[in-house]
C-alpha cells in the first residue's frame, strides 16, 4: 500500500471513529429532529475534512507548502486529533526548511506511532538536513531493524560521536545482513582512521583473528601492522592462523613473499607480491608491497618492467604513482593520469599534476587548452593561470600571457612558491 493509500485509510478510519462518536451521543436523545440535526453536522464537518485535506495533498505536489500548511491547519479545527494532519504539516514545515517546527509535528506523531517506519524516516532526513547526530542515532537504529541499509549510516553517525566500537559493530551487522565486501572494509578503514589510535585498531583485528574470523582481510589488515611496527613475532602467529583458517586465500602470499625474499628466491616473491596486490584494496599494504618490489627492482633490474606494469595496472594512490612510476617513466605516468582524469575530471590534484606534465614534455598546446578547461571549473584557483600563462608565452600569445600571470597574482593567498615561480615567468616575459 503506498504511502497517501496508506494514510487515506487511516483519515477516513480517523473520520469514523470520531464522527460516530457524536452519531451515537445523538442516538442516546431519544429526539428524532436532534439526530437529524447532528447527522447533517457530522457529514458536512466530514466532507468540509476531507476536501481541505486532499486540496493540502495536491498543493504539497506542487510544491505550493505555504498554501497546504493552511488548508491543514483548517483541517486541525475541524478534528484537533487527527494524527494525519500533524504528520503532513510536519512534512511541509521541512520542505520549507523550518526544521524546528518540522521535528515538533513530527515527534508529536511518533508518540503515538512509535515504530511507524514512514513516520521515523520523516524525523531522520530532519536530522541528517540538520547534521545533527546525536538525535538521528536513536531513529536510525529503530529503522535499522527494519531495513539494513540505516547499518551503514550508524556506523558514520557513531564515528561523528566518537562511538567507535558501536560504529565498527554496525559494520559488523552489514557483513552479517550482506557479507563481506570491500566497501565494509573502506568502511572500517574510515573509522579507524577517525579513531586515530592504532592500538585500536590493532586491539580489534586482534579479537576477530583470535575469534577464528571468516575475512581473510582482517589477518592482512593485522599482519601489515605488526610489520610496520617490528613485531615479526606475533605477524608470524597471525600468518599461521591465516594459513590455517584460510588455507586457499591468496593472501597467504603477504607473508609468503617475505620468507621468499629471505631465501633470495626472486621469482617467486615477485608472484607473491602481485598476488596480494590484485587481491587487496588496502592501499597501505600495495605500498609496502611495491617499496619491497622496488628495492628488489634495484638490485636487480629485470624486475623493472614487471614494477611498472603492475603499478599501471593496479595502482590507484596518487603518491604510489608519483612515485614508483612517474619518476621512472613520465610518458606512461602521464597516461595513467589521463586514463584517471577521464573517470574524475574535475579532480583539482589530478588537473595540476597532468598540465604539469604536459608543460615538462613542452605539449604546451594540449597545456594551454587543459588549463583553460581548468579555468573553467575553478576560475579563482592561481596555478591554472600561471599554467596558462606559461603555456601561453610558449605558443606566441605574449600578452596574454603577461595579463594571465598578473591576474594569477591577485588570488594568491599565502604561496611563496607559486608567488616566485609567476615573478620568475613575468621578468622573462617583460
Amino acid at each position: 500500500m503506498s504511502l497517501k493509500r496508506n494514510f487515506s485509510y487511516q483519515l477516513w478510519l480517523l473520520v469514523g471513529i470520531i464522527f460516530s462518536t457524536q452519531v451515537n451521543f445523538a442516538q442516546e436523545i431519544d429526539d428524532p429532529d436532534f439526530d437529524s440535526i447532528a447527522s447533517k453536522k457530522i457529514n458536512q464537518e466530514e466532507n468540509q475534512f476531507q476536501e481541505k485535506f486532499f486540496d493540502a495533498l495536491a498543493q504539497k505536489a506542487i510544491e505550493n507548502y505555504d498554501r497546504a500548511i493552511d488548508l491543514l491547519e483548517a483541517c486541525k479545527k475541524i478534528n484537533p486529533k487527527a494524527i494525519i494532519v500533524d504528520f503532513e504539516l510536519g512534512k511541509n514545515y521541512k520542505s520549507l526548511k523550518n526544521y524546528t517546527t518540522a521535528e515538533d509535528y513530527l515527534r508529536k506523531v511518533l508518540t503515538q506511532k512509535p515504530t511507524d517506519n514512514d513516520v521515523l524516516r520523516e524525523l531522520y532526513e530532519v536530522y541528517a538536513l540538520t547534521q545533527n547526530a546525536e538525535k538521528a542515532i536513536p531513529i536510525a537504529e529503530k529503522l535499522a531493524t527494519q531495513n539494513v541499509d540505516y547499518y551503514e549510516d550508524l556506523a558514520n553517525l557513531y564515528g561523528l560521536t566518537h562511538q567507535y566500537e558501536k560504529a565498527l559493530a554496525s559494520v559488523e551487522k552489514l557483513d552479517e545482513k550482506r557479507g563481506f565486501n570491500e566497501f565494509h572494509q573502506e568502511l572500517r578503514g574510515k573509522i579507524f582512521a577517525k579513531a586515530k589510535n592504532p592500538n585500536f585498531e590493532m586491539n580489534y583485528l586482534q579479537e576477530q583473528v583470535d575469534g577464528n574470523s571468516a575475512n581473510p582481510n582482517f589477518y592482512l589488515r593485522l599482519m601489515y601492522m605488526y610489520k610496520t611496527t617490528n613485531q615479526k613475532n606475533k605477524m608470524v602467529e597471525v600468518a599461521q592462523k591465516l594459513q590455517k583458517n584460510h588455507p586457499n586465500s591468496v593472501l597467504n602470499d603477504f607473508y609468503g613473499y617475505q620468507v621468499a625474499l629471505q631465501e633470495n628466491k626472486h621469482d617467486e616473491a615477485v608472484v607473491k607480491i602481485k598476488n596480494v596486490v590484485h587481491h587487496t584494496e588496502d592501499e597501505s599494504v600495495k605500498k609496502m608491497l611495491l617499496q619491497d618490489f622496488v628495492k628488489l627492482a634495484q638490485r636487480d633490474t629485470k624486475y623493472k618492467n614487471s614494477l611498472m606494469q603492475l603499478v599501471e595496472s593496479e595502482i590507484t594512490d596518487q603518491e604510489i604513482i608519483e612515485n614508483y612510476y612517474v619518476s621512472e617513466d613520465t610518458k606512461k605516468g602521464y597516461n595513467v593520469y589521463i586514463k584517471q582524469l577521464e573517470n574524475d575530471p574535475t579532480n583539482f590534484e589530478l588537473l595540476k599534476k597532468v598540465i604539469e606534465l604536459e608543460l615538462e614534455q613542452k605539449a604546451y598546446d594540449l597545456a594551454y587548452k587543459r588549463s583553460n578547461a581548468a579555468l573553467e571549473i575553478y576560475p579563482s584557483q592561481p596555478y591554472f593561470y600561471y599554467y596558462k600563462g606559461v603555456a601561453a608565452s610558449q605558443i606566441g600569445k605574449k600578452q596574454e600571457a603577461i595579463n594571465l600571470l598578473k591576474e594569477g597574482l591577485d588570488y594568491i593567498i599565502d604561496d611563496e612558491n607559486l608567488t616566485l615561480k609567476i615573478n620568475t615567468e613575468l621578468k622573462k616575459l617583460q
